[in-house]
């Protein structure tokens, strides 16, 4: 057994205006919609719309292990404040070198602490690492986001064993999320992944496996939740175990990358 560190130097930076947003906000229920029997199934098998209505925010600890292409791993632990209705997370982190903390919102990433060129997630960027944490927890509230479509593919596919409808997440044209965009006055929306699918189990309806795609900088992941569990003081029900995989073009899952456990 080996733990590993990458990365070098000890320059950090605190952006406090960032890391004093506050994201626990509920749904907009005037237009709160709900589209397809797969996030009718994917609510119903996790709590129910009534009570996601009421979860502002998920403080999830995690004890985290990042695995090393030469067999080694590093092992630590990370807070999540995951805020369903706000598509965010920050998650945290006390290094060696110092506090960490990141943040995903609405598809900006900030450094809120630390930064981003001291890499002691190795195997995966941070950003790509709160994108597979929110998707997949969050999975049935992703599936009701207005900012994008969901397209369910007409037949079930067998993935190692299990029966998975593919739901696959879409931008129309046109539409632009991120702030920087408008500013810009380019209205053209270019998704963070050139492909999402959400992976919704037949028989259990659980989102538990995602595929996410970037085939220009040729990344391709895999996250799969297992171990769904009552979120304690709340009554939904959350992955309990999450791990991340590098996959291929075709989506054969490879090399696992990171397994995060939750407490």
């Amino acid at each position: 057994m080996a733990f590993v560190v990458g990365g070098c130097g000890n320059v950090f930076k605190i952006d406090r205006a960032s890391q004093a947003e506050d994201f626990t906000s509920g749904p907009d229920v005037e237009t709160l919609v709900v589209h397809g029997d797969y996030a009718v199934g994917a609510l119903a098998a996790t709590g129910g719309l009534d009570t996601w209505m009421k979860v502002t925010r998920l403080n999830l600890e995690c004890v985290v292990t990042f695995y090393q292409p030469d067999g080694s791993f590093y092992l630590t632990e990370h807070e999540c404040e995951i805020y369903p209705w706000s598509n965010s997370i920050r998650i945290s982190a006390q290094e060696p070198m110092g506090k960490l903390m990141w943040q995903l919102s609405n598809g900006h990433f900030s450094m809120l602490q630390g930064n981003e060129r001291v890499d002691v997630l190795n195997s995966v960027s941070y950003r790509d690492y709160a994108e597979a944490i929110l998707n997949i927890t969050t999975a049935p509230v992703r599936l009701l986001d207005q900012k994008s479509e969901y397209l369910k593919k007409p037949e079930p596919v067998k993935i190692a064993g299990l029966w998975y409808h593919m739901i696959e997440q879409v931008y129309p044209l046109g539409q632009a999320l991120s702030a920087d965009i408008k500013k810009k006055g380019d209205w053209r929306y270019e998704p963070y992944w050139s492909e999402a699918i959400f992976c919704q189990n037949r028989d259990s309806s659980f989102v538990s496996l995602l595929f996410l795609s970037d085939v220009d900088e040729q990344k391709f992941l895999a996250v799969r939740a297992y171990d769904y569990d009552i979120y304690a003081g709340q009554k939904v029900i959350v992955p309990r175990k999450i791990e991340i995989f590098r996959t291929d073009a075709r989506s054969v899952i490879k090399e696992r990358l990171v397994t995060i456990d939750f407490k």
